[in-house]
């Protein structure tokens, strides 16, 4: 009931399958050394059957070196000190074990003064990004648990609201559809391998997850929260037309496992994402404490970078002066002359 999609190295994903990772071990040394010493997030993703559908369960590795009298220490991960407030331990050591040697100021208490300002700095610095990328979704989760962090109580409603409007069921349909692409593509490498048939991927299984994503999309697209353009479904349905087939004995639903069902499944989830989008800016505008938090968000001045023409780089918000005949220049084309006016730009 375990499909194993393998693992993903670096910020940049880069995916190693199962079979890859059995096959080039010594490829996947280097790479992996190479990435764990560059402190790069390494993740293994599997996927575990559950009633109608696959769940992805994704495993974050989290290295340490400790040395034997455990008085020196170094992680080998990307610095994210909001990541403990943000965790489920199955017991109290392992928690112990990994805030005393997760980079904190204070190895002692989680919620001292230096520790909460350390991990809540961090999570404001992530905050100026995402306004930028205007991720409104990932915004409200770092709100909700800096609220949580803070024992304070005035964005919680904001963001339940925001989990659980049709921002969220858009993001729940993208869940399903990344799944989807995933499974397609571990199958598609286990026929590369010859592997096809002892696959643990269930085709009906793959089918019934299918199924359920097409009429979760009818039912979330369709409803008039969703504000979606005219013909968006008409679109979505021909995309899907493309990726599925019907036996005509059992009339059982099947996703055709091809490379072009991967390509369709990743339209749609672009698009999908981009509605979301527009719907999240909508909720931000309705929700002035939010507003007025983003409002606050501003990129520090040391961290302002502008790129000017001939790579010059400049950490300086203002604009170095201009003469007036730098402003107005001249582009000769061909066949036209200095005194012709449409020249003048």
């Amino acid at each position: 009931n375990h499909i194993v999609s393998g693992l993903y190295l670096g910020r940049n994903r880069s995916h190693w399958s199962l079979l890859e990772v059995n096959t080039r071990p010594n490829a996947l040394e280097l790479e992996f050394t190479r990435l764990v010493v560059a402190k790069q997030p390494v993740a293994a993703l599997i996927y575990t059957k559950s009633d109608w559908r696959y769940v992805p369960v994704v495993k974050r590795f989290l290295f340490h070196y400790v040395d034997e009298d455990e008085t020196d220490y170094e992680t080998f991960y990307p610095e994210c000190p909001e990541l403990f407030y943000n965790s489920v331990f199955w017991d109290v050591k392992k928690a112990a074990f990994h805030f005393q040697q997760g980079s904190t100021p204070d190895r002692h208490d989680p919620f001292s003064g230096p520790n909460l300002r350390f991990a809540l700095n961090s999570i404001d610095k992530k905050l100026i990004k995402l306004k930028a990328e205007a991720n409104y979704l990932s915004i409200y989760r770092l709100l909700f648990l800096k609220s949580l962090m803070n024992d304070h109580t005035s964005h919680i409603a904001d963001c339940w609201r925001m989990f659980h409007s049709i921002v969220g069921r858009l993001e729940y349909l993208n869940t399903l559809n990344r799944s989807l692409q995933d499974l397609v593509e571990f199958q598609l490498t286990m026929i590369e391998y010859g592997l096809g048939n002892d696959s643990p991927l269930e085709g009906i299984s793959l089918g019934k997850m299918t199924t359920a994503y097409r009429q979760q999309y009818d039912l979330i697209i369709n409803s008039s929260p969703c504000l979606s353009p005219t013909g968006f479904f008409e679109w979505f349905r021909l995309k899907m037309s493309e990726c599925i087939e019907r036996d005509e004995a059992t009339a059982n639903l099947y996703l055709v496992v091809d490379p072009s069902t991967v390509t369709n499944l990743r339209a749609i989830e672009t698009a999908t994402r981009q509605l979301a989008g527009a719907l999240s800016a909508d909720i931000v505008g309705c929700s002035p404490d939010v507003s007025s938090v983003l409002a606050s968000l501003v990129v520090p001045r040391s961290e302002r970078v502008r790129v000017l023409s001939g790579g010059d780089r400049r950490t300086d918000s203002r604009r170095p002066p201009e003469k007036k005949q730098q402003r107005r220049r001249l582009a000769v084309a061909n066949g036209t002359t200095k005194r012709d006016p449409l020249a003048d730009i």
